[in-house]
């Protein structure tokens, strides 16, 4: 069954270089987020800023530092889903569909790090 996924749909991609190349970035980038915030997060004894809302008299909410490890899983997960769509969309649209979502992909993935590495920031007290 893996054998027969990596035959129809992986192995048209690794021929497509530029394809390849964009997905390949998406992992990296994936990966270096993941590197990013793992090593950033720190434990702590005292209550942390866990997230912030422009609503209500406070804008930052607090909790345990463990409340900001879920940054870690979405930058996993996202690494594990989002290349298993750029594989399938170069499989029914073709490149330039896969390039384009592996582009958006890293976007979002660029805005949510400056983001959490903002509330990281605040929360942490760094």
């Amino acid at each position: 069954m893996i054998k027969d996924y990596f035959k129809n749909q992986v192995k048209p991609l690794i021929k497509d270089k530029a394809a390849l190349a964009s997905v390949i970035a998406l992992v990296v980038f994936g990966v270096l987020f993941i590197a990013y915030f793992s090593f950033r997060i720190n434990p702590v004894d005292s209550q942390v800023s866990i997230f912030y809302t422009s609503y209500g008299a406070t804008h930052f909410y607090s909790g345990d530092w463990v409340n900001l490890l879920p940054i870690i899983l979405y930058g996993l997960i996202f690494v594990i889903i989002h290349p298993m769509i750029a594989v399938k969309l170069f499989d029914t649209r073709g490149r330039g569909s896969t390039m384009l979502f592996s582009t958006v992909s890293i976007l979002i993935l660029f805005i949510s790090a400056v983001l959490l590495h903002r509330i990281v920031v605040v929360s942490l007290l760094v």
